[in-house]
């Protein structure tokens, strides 16, 4: 093939391509992703003790990320499941993850977890 023809439909492909969005890139028929439930082994812990954490995603795939936070104590790891270790004092504490996957709006859900 000519160079000189080669050349314009090289760029002519990219711009399609990169001008496509994940809704584009998405198969028709795939179901769509969706986190259903937010749940820990425990709701109730000691100080300094730990639970896991899962965020329950139905038709996860490879695309889907997961960011997690909370407003005390810690969080060990970053994909569906993660490590809550719980505060050195009582109280309260909010786990929260949100979920994004291309081409979708972001999803966060929250559970308490108490201290005692």
């Amino acid at each position: 093939m000519n160079l000189r023809i080669a050349s314009p439909l090289l760029f002519i492909t990219l711009l399609v391509l990169s001008s496509c969005t994940g809704d584009d890139l998405a198969a028709p028929n795939m179901p769509q992703v969706q986190f259903t439930q937010l749940k820990a082994g425990q709701y109730t812990l000691s100080p300094n003790s730990t639970t896991r954490v899962s965020a329950v995603v139905e038709n996860k795939c490879n695309l889907v990320g997961f960011e997690w936070s909370c407003n005390d104590g810690r969080i060990e790891g970053s994909d569906d499941k993660v490590t809550f270790m719980a505060p050195q004092q009582s109280g309260d504490a909010q786990v929260s993850c949100t979920v994004t996957h291309p081409g979708r709006q972001p999803v966060t859900k929250t559970i308490t977890i108490h201290i005692k």
